[in-house]
């Protein structure tokens, strides 16, 4: 089916969406919950942005951070990807504690520049 030809609903069902149904039957996704037992069909309310909420900039540090992530983790229903945070708290204090106190924050030096 090409964009410029004339589109015919029986081609357009059989062409698109009947492979289309076939495809999420074998899947399993399904849009509406059509079974008599329902008492709605309206799914629970979903964020418009994807989860971003706003933090406190006193609770921005990176192990409060991570620690919101396993919280969300949790929220999700994973029971694996929490477990890691602890890992992940004393990884992030590693690598901040093990930083030279003489590190240049930002810059390249210059003995770098003539390689390129």
């Amino acid at each position: 089916m090409n964009r410029t030809d004339p589109a015919q609903i029986d081609t357009f069902l059989a062409a698109v969406i009947l492979p289309l149904h076939h495809f999420n039957a074998r899947r399993g996704v399904s849009y509406l919950n059509l079974t008599p037992e329902a008492e709605s069909l309206w799914g629970p309310v979903i964020s418009r942005t994807g989860g971003v909420e706003r933090i406190p900039a006193d609770q921005c540090d990176g192990a409060g951070l991570l620690c919101r992530l396993g919280g969300y983790w949790a929220a999700r229903g994973d029971k694996s990807l929490p477990k890691l945070v602890p890992h992940l708290v004393s990884l992030r204090r590693e690598i901040i504690d093990g930083r030279p106190e003489d590190a240049e924050d930002g810059g390249v030096s210059d003995f770098v520049y003539p390689l390129f």
